[in-house]
């Protein structure tokens, strides 16, 4: 199953007060407490301030020292220090939300200032804990509105991408008003549950929820990403993996793919072995994309596994993602068009219809490693243009 956020439960009732008000502190890869963050984090710091009674200069309910308010300004200057006109959510100055609040130091920089078009933000349901309520508070969502408002001033056309990792029903709530797409996971699961095999109704019983709950396309659609195991560990061959991206990038929504998943690379837990360096070149001890030595060594099928070894093979998986890549970008029927399950009668076959107005790709996976006879499935659709 997929890796979901757990926090540490505590180690008895001698810890106490102490252990439920350490909860409250977010504790997650880019929400740190500002307090602790280190002055050269260029990215993203937050505190959230939830006891009524809390003044300036309290100490931190962990045994942290509270940073002073020159400290943390001087903090917030490095995280925009490489962007003009970086917006400070704190002081008075605009800060989203309602009686409980965030400080917030954030780089705002669009094409103008980064050459950028928009975010990806990184465990969104965490931003702003309500007491032990943890994830997805309304005071989140409260935030994220805010946000919204203001990046869309700013410039309309800007894009963000949300992280929610949780279950589909909840990150629908993110959408729309809060950010422009979220992952999701759950169908990136079942698209990987059924390229295993030897059934395909996990991906298609979960397309039909995405359908139901999302707006058109308003999703991103992916495999698996820094935080999983890559996805060729998890399918184990070529066959296996090519089924996956298949389904992903003939998927409605947007489609996003970790580096290195496009020529299989491999990596399991720990996270510095699912983000070694990208592997373009066999040669042993380098990678091929510079001269140096990589931070961390590559894996062990680098001679095998590579860009280079790929590129001319008609065959391969690298071969197969960027057939997939330009005849998605080819086609706006599977670039935004509109989806339809279509019924096969065999929970071995996956199958959709991708359509607009000038075109229609029938796509069919067959997720068990023996051939599906013509006397196993039937094509039916019970609504759309295409019924009968």
């Amino acid at each position: 199953p997929l890796h979901r956020d757990a926090r540490p439960e505590g180690d008895g009732e001698g810890q106490g007060q102490r252990d439920q008000e350490r909860e409250r502190i977010v504790r997650h890869e880019e929400l740190h407490d500002i307090g602790r963050v280190r002055p050269h984090h260029d990215e993203f710091a937050m505190r959230h301030v939830d006891d009524p009674h809390h003044t300036e200069g309290d100490g931190e309910p962990d045994g942290g020292e509270e940073v002073d308010r020159g400290e943390r300004d001087g903090v917030e200057r490095e995280i925009g220090r490489l962007v003009q006109g970086h917006v400070r959510l704190d002081g008075g100055e605009r800060v989203f939300g309602g009686r409980r609040h965030c400080r917030v130091g954030l780089g705002i920089g669009f094409p103008e200032d980064m050459g950028v078009d928009g975010f990806r933000m990184d465990a969104i349901r965490h931003f702003v804990e309500n007491g032990y309520v943890q994830e997805n508070t309304q005071d989140t969502h409260t935030w994220l509105q805010g946000f919204h408002t203001y990046y869309k001033s700013v410039d309309p056309e800007a894009f963000v991408v949300g992280e929610a990792w949780t279950e589909t029903s909840q990150v629908v709530d993110y959408i729309g008003d809060e950010v422009d797409i979220a992952f999701e996971f759950d169908l990136a699961e079942a698209f990987v549950r059924s390229a295993a095999g030897p059934l395909a109704s996990s991906a298609s019983n979960q397309l039909g929820v995405v359908l139901e709950n999302y707006p058109e396309n308003q999703y991103g659609v992916f495999l698996t990403n820094h935080d999983q195991n890559r996805v060729m560990s998890v399918l184990k061959d070529v066959p296996t993996a090519k089924l996956a991206a298949v389904m992903m990038l003939t998927s409605p929504g947007v489609p996003f793919i970790y580096y290195g998943e496009e020529i299989g690379m491999t990596g399991t837990k720990p996270d510095e072995d699912i983000r070694r360096p990208m592997q373009w070149a066999g040669e042993v001890g380098k990678v091929g994309f510079t001269t140096g030595t990589p931070w961390r060594a590559a894996a062990q099928d680098l001679a095998e596994v590579n860009v280079a070894n790929q590129s001319e093979n008609p065959a391969s998986l690298l071969s197969l993602y960027r057939t997939l890549i330009h005849l998605r970008n080819a086609n706006p029927a599977l670039l935004n068009g509109k989806t339809l399950l279509v019924d096969s009668g065999s929970a071995r076959l996956y199958a959709v219809l991708r359509y607009d107005e000038e075109s229609a790709f029938l796509v069919l996976v067959n997720a068990h490693p023996k051939p599906l006879q013509a006397d196993q499935y039937s094509l039916t659709l019970g609504s759309g243009p295409f019924q009968g």
